[in-house]
């Protein structure tokens, strides 16, 4: 039997890892030819997704879950490990930063030839998946799962 109750911690440590050498891996085919010129303009925008997606996340609170909330005692710093035996450049980043970052990166990849989608893209899910989900919603209801046991 499951017991009640929570857990109370009084430190935890997050931790976001962009690991530059699988990045070096990634490849930005144009018109069937690779360049090093669009495999960089793409490696750096996926590094700007990425610095961009913690820190917006960070920006807007770090909920774990319902009444989970961490709450950071100093700003979000990032480390460079660029060369083994040598010390790591510590810097920090804010919203406004990563997000013209990503914007001159994006901007950078499409003058080298990669493409990228201004709008959103709309997805549509398929009417069997739609029934799938609703007939899971029902099923959650009369069995009673969504209160709790």
């Amino acid at each position: 039997m499951p017991l009640a109750g929570g857990v109370t911690i009084a430190y935890a440590e997050q931790m976001t890892v962009i690991s530059l050498p699988a990045l070096r891996r990634l490849q930005f085919p144009v018109g069937g030819k690779v360049s090093v010129e669009t495999n960089r303009a793409g490696r750096t925008v996926v590094a700007a997704l990425g610095l961009c997606g913690a820190v917006l996340a960070t920006e807007r609170g770090l909920d774990l879950r319902s009444r989970c909330l961490l709450w950071p005692t100093a700003p979000l710093s990032w480390e460079l490990l660029d060369r083994p035996g040598t010390d790591s450049a510590s810097f920090e980043l804010d919203g406004d930063t990563v997000i013209a970052l990503l914007n001159d990166a994006v901007q950078q990849a499409k003058d080298a030839g990669l493409t990228w989608l201004d709008e959103p893209l709309k997805l549509k899910p398929a009417k069997k998946l739609v029934d799938l989900v609703r007939n899971s919603q029902k099923l959650a209801i009369l069995s009673g799962s969504e209160g709790g046991e």
